[in-house]
């Protein structure tokens, strides 16, 4: 049972195919259970492979956030620093000690945020549909469908860790994926988040940065007779940092909520969602404030503000101590509720028993 006839086709082939041709591929990989596990792991493994390039609606949105980069950097160094450097140099040289940094760690989130993997389902025995019962491994997962089963890819033919999802874009299971997002066109999981979070941060500390320093300069720009095009440039750049702080802001306080809160976009949407009665509600993995912040930007606090990767884990197994905590104060609450109803009960029958040997002594 080698691989199927559409498996091999080049890239150029691929390409002048429909675009449905890979739903088909992938459903019928998933409904094939008579095929051999090694024959549906192989099909997608070549799958995988043979994803097409980055196309160009995929390449711009990189490109653009590059541009309006360097274009912030040029407006402010060229338009602010310069000028202010002949008035006054001491400021100029403290606000420029302070942009500098903070834009060049802005750069390298942005990088690491772009090429590095959120991380994937491995491709071990264990995780794949149906080893489980040839093996004897069964790797526990909270998340499980509504009638008790392992969440299963039918696309990657892969059981699915806690908090994992499937991404179309991606075409893979993201670990803890949290969304995709085109401006770094790239996932956003457990191996990239905290790139993807400082990112957020160093990108409105720049914006307000520069919104705030270079507010003297536009006013003296408005007030004193200023060339056309310096006037644009430094109205320009006001306007763009203004409008990218605010929004920046705003997504890096969402996901400051999200990551004190333990959830995820994903997580966040699927509660904020109308279930259906009777549905499973979504396991949460709260852990409290500091475990959580540890678990998105790890262990060691002086290093959450520091763009390298310090995780702990693997991003396959993810625990819920706050809930089984919870839990666990359920279950004695109710069983010191019980205990009570049963000694009063208890009484009662014995009070009961009393009065009737009295009345029949009489």
């Amino acid at each position: 049972s080698g691989p199927l006839p559409w498996l091999t086709a080049s890239r150029a082939e691929v390409a002048t195919t429909r675009p449905n041709i890979y739903f088909f591929e992938r459903l019928f990989i998933s409904t094939n259970m008579k095929a051999s596990k090694a024959a549906q792991l192989e099909a997608a493994a070549q799958l995988r492979l043979r994803t097409p390039a980055r196309s160009i609606s995929q390449v711009v949105p990189l490109v653009f956030v590059a541009a309006v980069i360097t274009v912030c950097v040029v407006i402010y160094i060229v338009c602010h620093l310069a000028p202010l450097l002949a008035v006054n140099r001491a400021a100029a040289q403290w606000q420029l000690h302070t942009f500098a940094p903070l834009c060049a760690l802005l750069v390298i989130c942005y990088i690491r945020a772009v090429t590095t993997s959120p991380g994937e389902v491995p491709d071990a025995e264990e995780w794949a549909v149906g080893a489980a019962a040839e093996t004897g491994v069964v790797v526990q997962a909270l998340e499980k469908k509504r009638t008790g089963e392992r969440r299963a890819c039918k696309w990657c033919g892969k059981y699915k860790p806690d908090r994992c999802h499937h991404c179309r874009v991606c075409r893979s299971c993201v670990l803890r994926m949290d969304h995709h997002c085109p401006w770094i066109n790239n996932c956003v999981g457990f191996g990239n988040y905290k790139f993807f979070y400082l990112l957020l941060v160093y990108s409105a500390a720049c914006c307000w940065v520069m919104c705030i320093s270079m507010l003297s300069s536009v006013q003296k720009a408005v007030e004193v007779d200023t060339p056309f095009t310096g006037l644009f440039m430094l109205l320009f750049g006001e306007t763009l940092a203004i409008f990218l702080g605010v929004v920046v802001s705003f997504f890096w306080a969402f996901h400051t909520w999200l990551l004190c809160s333990g959830m995820t976009t994903v997580e966040y949407c699927e509660k904020a969602r109308k279930r259906p009665a009777g549905s499973a509600v979504p396991v949460g993995f709260d852990n409290g404030i500091y475990a959580n912040l540890c678990g998105g930007l790890g262990p060691e606090p002086l290093l959450w503000l520091v763009p390298i990767g310090s995780l702990d884990g693997e991003g396959l197994v993810f625990q819920r101590e706050k809930a089984s905590l919870l839990d666990s104060n359920k279950l004695s609450s109710q069983s010191r509720r019980e205990s009570r109803r049963g000694s009063g009960s208890q009484d009662s029958t014995a009070a009961s028993d009393l009065v009737l040997g009295m009345n029949g002594s009489d």
